[in-house]
């Protein structure tokens, strides 16, 4: 029987039609000019007919986000081909170059984010191992793929294959980023609530049990992830003992890990500027203001420095009726004005109220300031989006795609991860000395949490539906949530009776 033969199609996708409302980015920072931008669609051979314009939607390719190829239209720049056999073991490529080099997403035949099922089958395993020249070992653990290489490309490396993020390591030990979380497991032969089962039950339900359980036996529990199947608790005190802790929780395993393995700062960033720096960022004045522009605070009276970071999106109180722009309340540590760009530039509003126990502040703009919550047009990426509502977190699937817009950083793409409750002490003086905060986990990507630029802070982050699931708060450099973005969910805003401003057309 002949070997099947696929075709490996190189694709520049067709700039969309715009609205009149669309702008680009008066300077694009430059992490985004550097990020890669050909897509590479592996395809068996006749599946996308004959031409130079490629219809992707009238193809039976596996395309459920617009994140991946958003037009729908793109333009073939060439098809090359390979047999897929294991009489020809070597890694597929585009000519002289390997699949990998300068694509930014990768697209098989199957899509891991929306059928992980197809992992298990033989010939996309098959598949995967020809991605990378010096494959020795392929991995699929719900988020991400890990290969593990003889040897690590060139860098940038694909955002997706397959539909979700690669991990790529020379270790053959490194399980990836949700590996890592099953580092230690409790020893004792405590069992909370086996006659429920958490996964039916609920994040809410099984947070409670954990909740007293620690309180009642005085033992510091900082943080409780959820992950669906399983929980991550983080204890205070690196002398906790596993064999005094739960094993299970509603038929669930706990894993922990201490305070200390987190890499957690005391204190946010927000980008303090006092002298100019290389960083590419956009500090350009716009006339009408949008998410991801950047705004700044008051100039300290010590040393006249300000604080960069970014504007998030306009909500309006449903009762009042009054409408307030969302910003990171730490990046103005100086009073309560508000300036676009640099403190230099005009005053764009003045802070009115910080929300208790958010990071969150917002921001009743100046008469005559405009502001449209329709993101920027992304020279790499899809038409403007014109975000459609805030969305709780429970509301959105683990393993899915976010984005958001930074004057420092441009569009971002990350997965949506799993919902947690931080121990934060309390900042109100009427209410008890320790708050549980509701909060997220996103993944960003490999490296990611090391590049992430100090000023992100407040920056808004949507869903494939185009909703406003949380704010950007925090990135992982290091420990065991290393590259795992820390944000601020939608949920405390729509609790406390805030929605959306549409912008015309949403």
């Amino acid at each position: 029987m002949d070997s099947p033969k696929i075709e490996l199609i190189t694709l520049t996708p067709v700039p969309a039609r715009t609205p009149s409302s669309a702008v680009k980015r008066k300077i694009t920072p430059s992490a985004e000019l550097s990020s890669p931008k050909k897509q590479v669609i592996l395809t068996p051979k006749g599946l996308l007919s004959d031409g130079q314009i490629a219809d992707l939607g009238g193809s039976s390719i596996p395309n459920p986000s617009r994140f991946l190829l958003p037009q729908l239209q793109s333009i073939i720049e060439r098809r090359d081909y390979h047999t897929v056999s294991q009489a020809h073991p070597e890694p597929l490529q585009l000519r002289s170059e390997p699949i990998t080099s300068g694509s930014k997403h990768v697209i098989l035949p199957f899509n891991l984010q929306t059928s992980p099922e197809s992992y298990r089958d033989h010939e996309n395993r098959n598949l995967l191992n020809k991605i990378f020249p010096g494959t020795t070992a392929v991995a699929f653990d719900k988020i991400c793929l890990i290969f593990v290489l003889k040897h690590l490309p060139t860098k940038p490396w694909p955002h997706t294959i397959a539909g979700v993020p690669p991990y790529l390591t020379t270790d053959p030990n490194d399980g990836g980023p949700l590996m890592s979380l099953f580092k230690r497991t409790g020893q004792s032969r405590i069992h909370l609530s086996r006659e429920i089962d958490g996964r039916s039950e609920g994040f809410e339900t099984v947070f409670a049990i954990l909740r007293e359980w620690f309180e009642t036996i005085k033992i510091d529990m900082n943080e409780c992830q959820w992950h669906g199947a399983f929980v991550v608790i983080v204890l205070a005190d690196t002398q906790t003992s596993m064999t005094d802790i739960p094993r299970t929780v509603a038929k669930m395993p706990c894993y922990y890990f201490y305070e200390e393995e987190t890499s957690r700062p005391t204190d946010l960033p927000a980008l303090r500027k006092i002298e100019p720096s290389d960083a590419v960022a956009d500090d350009s004045v716009y006339t009408t203001l949008r998410p991801g522009v950047m705004v700044s605070s008051e100039r300290s009276p010590s040393d006249q420095s300000e604080w960069l970071s970014s504007s998030g999106v306009l909500l309006r109180h449903d009762q009042s009726g009054v409408e307030y722009l969302t910003v990171a309340s730490h990046g103005f540590p100086h009073g309560k004005k508000v300036f676009h760009p640099k403190a230099q530039g005009r005053e764009i509003g003045e802070i009115v109220r910080r929300l208790p126990h958010t990071d969150m502040a917002l921001v009743k703009l100046k008469d005559g300031t405009q502001y449209v919550n329709e993101t920027f047009e992304s020279p790499n990426e899809s038409a403007p989006v014109r975000l459609k509502g805030l969305a709780k977190g429970n509301e959105t699937k683990m393993g899915t795609f976010l984005s958001m817009e930074t004057p420092f950083m441009g569009f971002i793409m990350g997965t949506y991860g799993c919902l947690t409750r931080l121990r934060v002490p309390s900042d109100d003086a009427t209410q008890p000395e320790q708050e549980w905060r509701k909060m997220r986990w996103d993944y960003l990507g490999q490296g990611m949490g090391s590049e992430v630029k100090e000023g992100v802070c407040g920056s808004a982050m949507w869903n494939e539906d185009s909703k406003v699931v949380g704010f950007f708060h925090w990135a992982s450099a290091a420990g065991f949530m290393r590259d795992w973005t820390l944000s601020l969910p939608a949920d405390h805003l729509i609790d406390a009776g805030y929605s959306l401003v549409l912008a015309p057309g949403a």
